[in-house]
């Protein structure tokens, strides 16, 4: 998945259902990282949600520590300059637990 990609989905997916709604947010961790969220209502899955996270490629985590017992733990995350990663997770919302359910976007059935 492509940044070009997700633009053209969201795009297809704004002008085919009006009441899409697309949503912006930084992730907390990472300094560049952004979620983009659109939900909408579809008519052969009910309501589907397809969350796209673009963020720099982890490229070392440490772990910074004293060996005593108790000791406080830091974690330390290393990310690149120029590499970014892009991921896409689609979920259909269950309409009996009212909750998210991920779906397996690989599988060959799998049709939007």
């Amino acid at each position: 998945m492509t940044r070009e990609r997700w633009e053209d989905i969201v795009y297809k997916i704004e002008t085919m259902f009006p009441d899409a709604k697309l949503v912006k947010e930084e992730i907390e961790d990472v300094d560049t990282g952004v979620k983009e969220v659109i939900e909408f209502d579809s008519p052969q899955m009910g309501r589907v949600k397809l969350e796209f996270v673009d963020m720099p490629l982890l490229l070392e985590e440490r772990t910074i520590g004293g060996k005593r017992i108790g000791a406080q733990v830091k974690v330390e995350r290393i990310y690149s300059d120029t590499e970014r990663v892009y991921k896409l997770n689609v979920y259909k919302l269950n309409e009996n637990t009212n909750e998210w359910e991920k779906l397996d976007i690989e599988s060959e059935d799998f049709v939007l």
